[in-house]
Order: C-alpha cells, then sequence, then structure tokens
C-alpha cells in the first residue's frame, strides 16, 4: 500500500512548490494537501481550515496521512495575533 503525504497550506509558497516537488519525484506517494484556498483546482487539494479544530479533526478522521508538512499559517501585522495563529494551526493539526 502507497503511503500518504498531507501538506498543510498546499496554495502557499512552500507547500505549492513541495507538492510540485513530491508529486514528480515520489510516484510511490500517495499526496494531498489542505488549505482555505484551492484557486489551482487540484483534486488533490481539499479545503480545510485548520484554525477551527472542528475542520482538522473531521478531515483527519478520513484521511489519516503516514506524514504530514505544516506549512499553513498566517500573515498579519500584529505579531501577537502571528504567534496565536499559527500557535493555533500547529495544535490543531497535532
Amino acid at each position: 500500500m502507497k503511503k500518504s503525504i498531507l501538506i498543510t497550506g498546499a496554495e502557499g509558497f512552500i507547500g505549492k512548490e513541495l507538492f510540485a516537488f513530491l508529486s514528480k519525484q515520489n510516484p510511490t506517494f500517495n499526496i494531498s494537501g489542505i488549505d482555505i484556498k484551492n484557486t489551482l483546482n487540484n483534486e488533490a487539494i481539499y479545503l480545510c481550515n485548520i484554525n477551527k479544530f472542528d475542520e482538522i479533526s473531521s478531515f483527519l478522521d478520513k484521511e489519516f496521512p503516514d506524514y504530514i508538512f505544516h506549512f499553513a499559517g498566517g500573515r498579519m501585522a500584529e505579531e501577537s495575533k502571528l504567534i496565536e495563529s499559527n500557535l493555533n494551526t500547529t495544535r490543531n493539526l497535532f
């Protein structure tokens, strides 16, 4: 059975590049991504806001990846909100 990889923030700069690289280099893996948008209309990228525990929990109940690359996070001017958002996404994911 193929191992699975989940990339959070799959529409962001790093996530998008890693998704493309792994898709080309590792055909032995099932690669999927999650993000709050899917502008590429990629069938392997699912809409999911990991700031919302219910959404990520529901997703992970159905899809249990072997590996997770976590690149989702917010970009905010206020440092305290940025830290809170990034900590929250990580906490919800793990």
